[in-house]
């Protein structure tokens, strides 16, 4: 039977325990906000779908009629890969989603998803240069909208030309006619979030009903905290182990080595480094060596033999094996919050 003592011995052991972790817990939060920025970026341009309306619509498949209960209500394509053009004859869907996919390209170059949709994790070290590099997108998105709403009326009549006369008739009442309500079709955001459920917080929420409220946004942003820093371990070592195996294949099957083929691992080694603070001192001293190699080695000099004896598939399986360690990831997650690595920022003018 359990004496008293030895029942408060283990609520007081249970507490000791809960509070270890909770602060493990905010020091990892506090670290990921003094190493980190969160940033939800949006892309828009103008798309040119509209729903037809339903009852006027009718879908069938082999002849028999689909009810909407089982589909979606289709939609117009006014924006289409042929049509309109814009004044050097380019489709405009064509020339903005180009501009759309080097955000994207941006956005995945520096920085890992945050474990809710649309969030990104960008390490500070790397953040000025990120909105460097996206200056130039904004900018081309900028002249490409001032382009699309001065040759509006041109543009609208390209849509009405090549799309079916009942459904651009359907639809054409909710294209903006107004330059300035299509320009505000076409952004580029860049919005910046912030962590809740900071421990003092808490006395913001004073009420007893919004308690238990309190409780749940704190430990679901504990969560996330953690998912988020599992997220900056993981990826970019993933990153950069598919970037070598890729390499690797190449290398074993005596195919043609480039400064082409070199390029994912360079890619992919940069992100690592711009989260090296979630990364071991092993680690970091392996890329260096790999990057050593890298740089000496004439890339369509390598075949599997050659590979083999100058070292050069030993140092890329070293990485492999060491960024697949799965002991070392938990112990780096581990170490997050309790150690840190100076990172210095470059200083701001004025």
């Amino acid at each position: 039977m359990t004496t008293a003592v030895e029942h408060a011995h283990a609520q007081h052991q249970e507490q000791r325990h809960s509070l270890n972790d909770l602060a493990g817990a905010v020091r990892r939060r506090q670290a990921l906000e003094e190493r980190v920025i969160l940033l939800a970026p949006s892309f828009g341009w103008y798309r040119g779908q509209y729903q037809l309306p339903r009852g006027k619509t009718d879908i069938k498949i082999d002849g028999d009629e689909v009810s909407f209960e089982n589909v979606t209500t289709p939609c117009s394509k006014l924006m289409t890969d042929k049509y309109p053009v814009d004044e050097n004859g380019t489709p405009w869907k064509q020339r903005l989603q180009k501009i759309e996919s080097r955000q994207k390209a941006l956005i995945e170059k520096y920085s890992v998803p945050f474990p809710i949709r649309g969030v990104r994790i960008v390490p500070k070290a790397s953040a000025r240069e990120f909105f460097h590099e996206l200056d130039d997108v904004i900018q081309d998105l900028r002249d490409a909208a001032d382009e699309f709403v001065r040759n509006l009326p041109e543009i609208i009549e390209q849509m009405r030309r090549n799309t079916k006369e009942t459904v651009f008739k359907a639809v054409e009442r909710k294209i903006p006619r107004q330059r300035d309500q299509m320009r505000a079709k076409f952004y580029i955001d860049v919005v910046p979030v912030e962590i809740a459920g900071k421990q003092d917080d808490a006395t913001v929420v004073t009420r007893d009903d919004l308690t238990a409220h309190y409780d749940l946004v704190r430990d679901a942003c504990q969560r996330k905290v953690e998912e988020a820093v599992e997220a900056m371990i993981e990826q970019p070592r993933q990153q950069l182990a598919e970037a070598l195996e890729g390499l690797k294949d190449v290398i074993d099957r005596n195919g043609r080595v480039s400064t082409k083929s070199f390029r994912p691992v360079e890619e992919a080694i940069r992100k690592l480094r711009a989260f090296s603070f979630v990364a071991n001192d092993e680690l970091l001293a392996q890329l260096d060596a790999l990057e050593r190699r890298m740089n000496n080695t004439v890339p369509n000099t390598l075949d599997q033999q050659t590979a083999a004896s100058n070292g050069f598939s030993s140092a890329l399986n070293a990485v492999l094996a060491e960024v697949a360690d799965a002991d070392k990831q938990a112990r780096d997650f581990e170490r997050f919050g309790r150690e840190s690595r100076g990172i210095t920022l470059p200083r701001r003018n004025g």
